[in-house]
């Protein structure tokens, strides 16, 4: 039988946004609905994260996207951190998602099914949706 719970804690899967905000300082959080729709998009006066046809308008590109994972993630809060806070956590996250994936294969390597096992370890994790629709974006 397979150790899903030994596989996550081999793969260092760290939880988003608490894990990543320790010791930073903000002075507000904004409420954010659960969802399953959540994109974020750009206009001319500004950003969007749109959680099931509500919309969450940004100025600060990193701000808006690091919402947007705290979205993704299943979190109703978000602090609101500064710029650089931000755009460091966007980064740092990006970096981890990389290396869990890294990491998955390297423990999956020899493994018959391994891209169904990989799958369900991203399900569990709690993240292939943030790999899907948070990857790609630029």
């Amino acid at each position: 039988m397979f150790d899903w719970e030994e596989m996550k804690l081999r793969i260092g899967f760290r939880k988003f946004p608490d894990d990543y905000t320790t010791g930073m300082k903000w002075e507000a959080e904004m409420e954010l609905p659960k969802g399953k729709d959540i994109f974020m998009y750009r206009e001319t006066e500004g950003i969007y994260v749109v959680i099931d046809f509500k919309k969450f308008y940004f100025l600060d590109l990193a701000l808006a996207r690091f919402v947007q994972i705290c979205a993704l993630a299943g979190n109703t809060k978000a602090p609101i951190l500064s710029h650089s806070d931000a755009s460091k956590l966007v980064r740092i996250f990006k970096e981890d998602l990389e290396k869990w994936d890294l990491a998955m294969n390297k423990l999956l390597k020899e493994m018959p099914d391994r891209e169904r096992i990989r799958t369900q370890l991203w399900e569990l994790s709690g993240y292939s949706t943030i790999l899907h629709n948070f990857m790609n974006q630029e």
